[in-house]
């Protein structure tokens, strides 16, 4: 995201060019500061430069005294400026300029499903940028989450995700105060959202196994008792499993990758053909009949 400046004192473009440089190295949040107004996506200006600015997310610097009465429509910061007002500022300014096309939100939960799967592979601790200073901080251990925005926030807006990274001293100061959620729980939540907003899973190939049963959770949804209870006995495919239990395969996709991204199960090399498990199990119901009658 491109951060300007337009009409403010000296004092303030310096400082506001300086956080922009700090938080975009130490937070990751993907900003970089422009001399040119017209390609910047939030720009800070003084009040007599609003209309110079149309088409671009504007933040108002300002002295508080003098902001007038009623005054609640524009994103406004005080100067001079200071760390907290631009981290707030960006906070704000964010879902303004985000499209509402939906293809940006499916995009979105699917990235977001793919990095929450990484972190908890790398059974560590791990942070995830998702724009505007906001954070998530991951433990694939207590399979945690720390977020600094609301969960309903992070199911239905775009956010701008960025690259998971260790964490450190100044994540920690973000995040202080955050309330912590359930991963395994969110996780769930997120496949279900990404079903109902018709956002793919990433592929999985090949057959997969329960080997650990879901938490009450991942148990939830209709259908889901049925999925567990057949691939706790044997391994299928998602193109197997949705035929025997007469489900979308969307949802058995989305079932089987996220129990997978929780360990709950494990990929199988090869699996025999569902129509060889049924030839299988009726030739085993009529082995009695063969060997008492000896018809074959």
């Amino acid at each position: 995201m491109t951060i300007g400046s337009l009409a403010l004192p000296a004092q303030d473009t310096t400082i506001l060019r300086a956080l922009v440089r700090w938080l975009d190295g130490a937070l990751g949040m993907g900003l970089r500061y422009s001399e040119d107004v017209a390609g910047c996506h939030v720009v800070f200006a003084s009040p007599a430069a609003l209309s110079t600015c149309p088409g671009r997310t504007t933040v108002v610097v300002t002295d508080a005294a003098t902001v007038p009465f009623g005054w609640g429509g524009p994103i406004t910061v005080s100067s001079p400026l200071r760390m907290s007002g631009v981290i707030t500022a960006l906070q704000q300014a964010m879902p303004r300029r985000r499209s509402s096309n939906p293809l940006h939100r499916q995009r979105w939960l699917s990235f977001l499903f793919e990095r929450l799967r990484a972190a908890l592979r790398t059974c560590g601790h791990s942070v995830l940028p998702i724009g505007g200073g906001q954070l998530l901080r991951l433990d694939a251990v207590s399979q945690s989450m720390q977020a600094s925005v609301p969960v309903e926030q992070l199911l239905s807006h775009a956010h701008d995700l960025g690259a998971l990274r260790p964490c450190t001293a100044a994540d920690e100061d973000v995040l202080q105060g955050a309330e912590t959620h359930s991963l395994s729980a969110f996780l769930w939540r997120l496949s279900a959202t990404m079903v109902e907003a018709r956002a793919p899973h990433p592929p999985l190939r090949g057959a997969w196994r329960l080997r650990r049963w879901p938490q009450a959770m991942g148990l939830m949804a209709p259908g889901h008792p049925h999925l567990a209870a057949l691939l706790w006995r044997r391994p299928y495919t998602a193109l197997e499993l949705a035929e025997r239990a007469g489900l979308p395969l969307p949802v058995v996709r989305a079932f089987v990758l996220t129990g997978d991204a929780l360990g709950l199960g494990q990929l199988e090399e090869t699996t025999r053909p569902l129509g060889a498990v049924r030839d299988a199990t009726v030739s085993a119901r009529f082995k009695p009949l063969r060997e008492k009658w000896r018809l074959w």
